[in-house]
């Protein structure tokens, strides 16, 4: 074995010398200059954005003005001061200057007491046409005191790192040498105990060897377990071209290994809808946590048909704990899901219709509350209320209103199409609701074909029935900000528009409400004294059973 190397390092060096002064100076200079630099340039770049920043406030602003004042706004100049007055700036430093479209001096608001400003312009644009301009200025004396004092301070550190450079780093050298031998008679000492550890080795591989058989049989069972469970494994290794498959996949998805192939593109294509975004979704969720990670996703089998697998993550890292690949499994939930399924249809849609129920639709119109509150948007609910269902009802028998109520859950579904929310809320009453920005010239537009679509005959197998329908809008959010008031303004409408003659729609305003809190005793049938009194109850509770029939 060979004899450790002694090699001693002669650090008089002038070379040696010469480069670590190089470096120290290097090293001392970049010190200096970097502080200064740095710290000017984002303080310039701070003064420039915020001065930018005004100007364009200022500019949109006044633009807000303008365009109301277009012939006197030069002329009110107390009240283009009061605009560039900015009441939350906590500087207080800055003069602002209104030029007209020609460069007149129109407006000078504040004082800059600096020699050194910057001055940052918008244009005014009203109506696409730029009436003038504002101007923002700045002083950067401040600043400019502040980058000399940083530099003197970054100079006085230069120096401390010139000498500290120039100095530790023939030290740190001697240390190494030294290290380096005393590393040198570890390693020997390590191999000895090496060769120890390769004879408890051999015999370990003999063990190992005994316990290949007893690990071949469990692995056997393993696999019958998996057939068992509809599980099989997969893997794939990042930057691989194809992803490895065990034999119980291609059972379990009934797909011929001969006819697939194993590539990346093939084995995402098997995926439905955005099922392989979700499994990609899923191994990054693995990459940034290190935990096992499972997706619920939908894929097509080789017979065509679609089912419901969870695909299980799993990291698989190297020596060094790197992630190099994936391992997992994929399960055939296709039972269980279609249990949660049929579950779900029970709980939120109705089952003589096939419509979403009251309590989908509340959880629907909750949403949509939320999305425009907090995107600005609009929607619409309507209320429908079917006209003369009670006669029908009372007349051929509850059977035939059941067959007439999915009649008309057939034609409002045909008029709507697949773009809007529809839902039974019980009984004769049917709610829809219209997302997506829609104007309320659409919405009319789209009450109104409902209207047609349900009015007139309608052959049951009982006879031929004539009904209709009345419908009360309102607009979310202008009409309310919670589901109560949104139900309680609809119902205003839907009485308004069945007191109104029926076969209508009526959009709920303002005066409804007030006309409904303030009026007095009203000279009306009993039958419509009840069914007013019907009406504020389900506005203000909805606590009753929709169910009973209205006429």
């Amino acid at each position: 074995m060979n004899q450790p190397i002694s090699t001693q390092i002669d650090t008089s060096m002038p070379s040696l010398r010469q480069t670590v002064n190089g470096i120290a100076l290097a090293v001392a200079i970049i010190t200096a200059l970097a502080g200064p630099l740095g710290y000017a340039l984002i303080g310039y770049g701070n003064n420039s954005t915020r001065a930018s920043f005004r100007a364009d406030l200022s500019a949109s602003r006044l633009a807000s003005y303008i365009y109301q004042n277009q012939e006197m706004w030069k002329y009110q100049k107390s009240r283009l001061g009061e605009l560039l007055v900015l009441a939350e700036d906590p500087y207080k430093l800055g003069r602002h200057r209104i030029l007209d479209n020609t460069g007149k001096l129109v407006l000078s608001e504040g004082e800059v007491p600096a020699n050194f400003i910057m001055t940052r312009v918008a244009p005014i644009i009203v109506a696409e046409n730029t009436v003038g301009s504002v101007e923002f200025s700045v002083p950067l004396d401040n600043l400019l005191l502040r980058v000399g004092l940083t530099a003197l301070f970054s100079l006085l550190l230069s120096l401390c790192v010139y000498a500290a450079v120039r100095i530790l780093p023939l030290r740190v050298l001697d240390r190494a040498l030294g290290a380096l031998e005393a590393a040198n008679r570890t390693i020997l000492d390590k191999n000895a105990v090496l060769e120890q550890q390769n004879r408890a080795l051999r015999q370990r591989e003999q063990d190992l060897q005994s316990a290949e058989a007893t690990l071949k049989h469990r692995s056997d069972q393993l696999v019958e377990a998996q057939k068992i469970g509809k599980i099989g494994d997969w893997s794939y290794m990042l930057g691989d071209a194809n992803v490895w498959w065990a034999p119980e996949m291609y059972e379990l998805l009934a797909h011929d290994p001969e006819t697939l192939g194993c590539s990346a593109a093939a084995i995402k294509a098997l995926y439905v809808d955005d099922g392989a975004r979700r499994v990609l979704d899923s191994q990054a969720e693995v990459m940034r946590t290190g935990q096992v990670n499972s997706v619920d996703v939908k894929a097509r089998r080789g017979d065509g048909s679609i089912g419901n697998f969870a695909v299980a993550s799993k990291a698989v890292t190297n020596a060094e704990g790197r992630i190099i690949g994936f391992s997992g499994t994929i399960q055939d939930i296709s039972a269980r899901k279609s249990a949660e399924e049929s579950l779900e249809r029970l709980a939120y849609y109705d089952p003589l219709t096939g419509l979403a129920n009251r309590a989908l639709f509340h959880r629907e119109i909750n949403d949509v509350l939320t999305h425009c509150t907090r995107t600005g948007s609009h929607a619409a609910l309507l209320l429908l209320d079917l006209d003369h269902f009670k006669e029908v009802n009372d007349s051929l028998g509850h059977a035939a209103g059941d067959e007439l109520l999915c009649k008309v859950a057939h034609l409002i579904s045909r008029t709507l199409g697949k773009n809007h929310f529809l839902s039974r809320l019980g009984g004769d009453e049917f709610a829809i609701i219209l997302s997506g920005d829609v104007d309320q010239s659409a919405i009319e537009s789209l009450a109104a074909e409902v209207i047609a679509a349900i009015s007139g005959s309608i052959t049951l197998d009982w006879g031929e029935v004539t009904i209709g329908t009345s419908i009360g809008i309102v607009l979310i959010p202008r009409d309310g900000s919670t589901l109560n008031d949104l139900l309680r303004h609809a119902d205003l409408a839907l009485y308004r528009a069945k007191e109104d003659g029926r076969g209508r729609f009526n959009i709920f305003d303002a005066d409804m409400s007030a006309a409904q809190d303030g009026a007095g005793p009203r000279t009306a049938p009993c039958g419509q004294q009840q069914h007013r009194a019907f009406r504020t109850l389900s506005a203000a509770g909805r606590t009753f059973d929709r169910s009973c029939h209205r006429v």
